[in-house]
């Protein structure tokens, strides 16, 4: 029976050893850390100094250890991540890649891209995006080869644009499917008389209120400048303010 305790005993020694080793050693790490951080970060408050670590671990210690490494792991973006010093599994690394492929854009997906910006580089030659520019699509590696990009962006090479029979440079617009490309269009309506001007000869016109004006000749021609809403804006389309971007997908 002694034999066994004295055994025991020796075992548990041995384990603590490796704890206080380990702690040690961590300890060491977060020292390194503590003083890249203070020089990285001057003035913004000092991690605990080195006495803090000194003696046997405390409860103060375990929580300050807990929170310095497992709170920076609960906004990892990645499954995995790695720490200097340590070696990078392939499998693991692949599994990142593999994770931030897919929370990017999807095939399919399509993004304004401001092309003329001043130093803005290329497309990556990868391929893996494409101007909406209304061509045929000639790559093996995609799954949308031999498709029909959409002209999106009213390029005169390609195909017409969604819906239109000529190339327009189009908004994009929410839908339960997609693809179906509309026409411009203006909403249906009807003025009322300004200032007991009729816009029809011989009728008098109710006003919204319930009045009625005499009718009078109607006034031609385009709008003129008053002095009460200034001069009129005309155009040959109607569209909010907006800035031109170049339509790209994703096609692999």
């Amino acid at each position: 029976m002694p034999n066994r305790m004295e055994n025991s005993a020796g075992n548990i020694r041995a384990q603590l050893a490796e704890v206080r080793a380990a702690h040690a050693a961590l300890a060491l790490q977060v020292q390194q850390q503590a003083a890249m951080l203070e020089k990285l970060r001057p003035g913004r408050g000092r991690l605990p100094s080195t006495s803090f670590w000194a003696g046997k671990p405390t409860p103060t210690r375990a929580l300050f250890l807990f929170l310095l490494f497992s709170i920076p792991l609960l906004h990892a973006a990645v499954p995995h991540t790695f720490t200097a010093g340590t070696a990078a599994v392939a499998a693991d690394v692949n599994a990142n890649l593999t994770y931030l492929d897919e929370i990017s854009v999807p095939v399919g997906g399509i993004i304004g891209w401001h092309k003329s910006f001043a130093g803005v580089p290329a497309l990556p030659a990868s391929g893996k995006w494409v101007e909406c520019n209304g061509q045929v699509l000639a790559d093996a590696g995609s799954a949308l080869n031999g498709q029909t990009i959409p002209n999106l962006n009213g390029a005169a090479g390609g195909a017409d644009s969604p819906g239109h029979a000529a190339k327009v440079a189009m908004f994009l617009r929410g839908g339960v499917t997609s693809g179906t490309g509309q026409q411009d269009a203006f909403q249906g309506h009807r003025h009322l008389p300004l200032n007991g001007t009729a816009f029809i000869t011989g009728h008098n016109n109710t006003l919204a209120f319930g009045a009625t004006t005499a009718g009078s000749a109607p006034t031609t021609g385009d709008p003129t400048t008053d002095t009460v809403n200034g001069t009129p804006r005309t155009a040959n389309e109607t569209r909010p303010s907006n800035m031109a971007v170049v339509w790209i997908m994703r096609v692999k």
